[in-house]
């Protein structure tokens, strides 16, 4: 799969994969204790910065916020944080430039996980919904989807049909 057409791209980078997947990749014998142990002290390592650069203030701002500018980078700090790692500076700098845009995705996914649950109801005539398009009837009534989380993994139907469907939803439950 693509990471562009994946669900949380921002999540899934090329640049933090050893750290999403170190516990798994040992929990199943795939990489060393010795790997193990290394990728968690970085892991560890920067989070403890991240932290530190939230309280560490230099010309009137937080660290955390200088590198949060497009055009800042670790050069522009001051030279004692210089002499972290190269890894370690580049994760820090990722995480601190996307930060709002991994909020805004980790609400998305909380809303999606509250939909994930919400029942529809069996053998529903999707036709007499109004404001689905043809489409969407057509695969909803074919599919008969048990939840609004795997209707909105049907291709085809898009963010407007499952408003639709929650909407109808909320009022049939009323």
């Amino acid at each position: 799969m693509f990471t562009s057409r994946a669900e949380h791209r921002l999540f899934l980078r090329h640049d933090n994969a050893d750290l999403r997947l170190f516990e798994k990749s040992y929990e199943h014998g795939l990489i060393t204790r010795q790997r193990y142990e290394k990728i968690k002290a970085k892991k560890a390592l920067i989070e403890k910065t991240k932290q530190n650069f939230r309280k560490i203030f230099h010309q009137g701002a937080t660290l955390a916020q200088i590198l949060k500018r497009p055009e800042k980078s670790f050069a522009d700090l001051p030279e004692e944080f210089q002499r972290l790692p190269r890894e370690i500076q580049e994760q820090v700098t990722i995480d601190f430039k996307y930060e709002g845009y991994i909020a805004r995705q980790l609400d998305e996914i909380a809303k999606f996980q509250k939909l994930e649950n919400m029942k529809l109801p069996t053998g529903m005539d999707y036709k007499a919904l109004k404001g689905l398009r043809n489409e969407a009837m057509q695969k909803l009534g074919k599919i008969q989807p048990e939840t609004l989380g795997q209707a909105s993994r049907i291709s085809g139907i898009t963010q407007g049909d499952i408003a639709v469907l929650m909407v109808w939803l909320k009022r049939a439950s009323s």
